[in-house]
């Protein structure tokens, strides 16, 4: 009877042991999911997102620069606006390559950025060597041209920006939705 009795405890205590020990797989499991959602979230959710902001911040920059010329009208200021700017063309050039690796899916759109880029960059450039010429009717209606392209390079860029934040929303809502 002490037999019996005993090994109806350990019997018992096993299924106890063996309920915990699944319960520690399930919760280990669940908790990989939540870490994974997290962490794609984070790299490449906000990561492509903050590499979208340093393009539209790039564009700002130069777009400022340019402008700047514009108004100063002077050589010199010509030549250094053109040597500050192509080094925030080169930055602009490394955060989209980031973002092509980092979101292969968004290579065309950024693809897309750096061209309209190039061409809001020489629009730019015109438009400041006008006004340095002293063409005020040309430099004015190149300046439409360079505002326009400005705005439709930010148009773009916001897209993506979009995107990116929507990314990283799923992740942690794929991360909040397993823990629920």
């Amino acid at each position: 009877m002490k037999k019996n009795i005993r090994n109806k405890m350990l019997f018992a205590f096993g299924g106890v042991c063996a309920v915990l020990l699944i319960q520690l797989m399930v919760n280990g499991f669940f908790q990989s999911q939540v870490t994974r959602s997290v962490e794609e979230a984070r790299d490449k959710g906000y990561g492509g997102n903050e590499l979208a902001m340093g393009i539209k911040l790039e564009v700002l920059q130069v777009q400022e620069i340019l402008t700047d010329a514009c108004a100063v009208r002077t050589a010199e200021v010509l030549l250094s606006a053109n040597k500050d700017a192509g080094e925030h063309v080169a930055r602009l050039r490394e955060h989209a390559e980031a973002l092509k690796t980092l979101h292969p899916d968004n290579r065309r759109d950024v693809e897309e950025i750096e061209k309209l880029f190039g061409e809001f960059f020489e629009k730019g450039k015109r438009t400041a060597e006008l006004y340095v010429k002293g063409d005020m009717v040309l430099g004015t209606k190149a300046m439409d041209e360079f505002d326009a392209a400005a705005e439709e390079l930010g148009k773009l860029v916001e897209q993506i920006e979009e995107e990116m934040e929507a990314e990283a929303a799923n992740g942690i809502a794929g991360a909040l939705a397993t823990i629920k």
